[in-house]
């Protein structure tokens, strides 16, 4: 058949990019896109925070209901929501007690109460307890701190009670 414009030049078909120029064209532009995005710095987990504070029963044979009403209490300052773990959790030892966290945008974190002296070792009659504390995956030291000193406080108000 013939063509029907008859001094139209033939087309060439442009050829397919050779790898030279795909590899060139990668080299050369591809490295320039990457310092366009803003510079986000890397996230590190931060370690629990800890702090001591006064024990209201002053020995591993009274209840853990009044700590556990402080613990309560001072979470909601915070909007947190701390729910006791069982007692009957076989990895944990009798002088300890963990609570379950609920941060603000439902981060998960973990409160752990032990009761022992200042060398970590536990004696019948203690005065101190050890409070540790991890919202979120990475940590959150700020509300961390703040919920410490509130149950800390807390427990405080109540050794104070007591002795009164």
């Amino acid at each position: 058949m013939a063509d029907p414009v008859p001094n139209r030049p033939k087309s060439r078909r442009s050829a397919p990019p050779t790898p030279l120029l795909a590899f060139l064209t990668l080299t050369l532009i591809t490295p320039g896109c990457a310092d366009l995005g803003p510079s986000v710095p890397p996230t590190r987990a931060t370690s629990p925070v800890s702090v001591r504070a006064p024990d209201p029963t002053r020995s591993v044979y009274f209840s853990w209901d009044p700590i556990d009403d402080a613990v309560e209490q001072a979470a909601i300052g915070h909007l947190v929501v701390a729910t006791p773990q069982p007692a009957e959790d076989p990895t944990r030892a009798p002088h300890e007690r963990a609570y379950r966290l609920l941060a603000p945008r439902d981060r998960p974190g973990t409160l752990t109460i032990t009761r022992g002296n200042d060398d970590g070792r536990f004696e019948a009659g203690t005065r101190t307890i050890t409070l540790t504390a991890r919202i979120g995956r990475f940590g959150n030291p700020d509300l961390e701190a703040a919920l410490l000193g509130s149950i800390a406080d807390r427990l405080g108000e109540l050794v104070a009670q007591a002795s009164d």
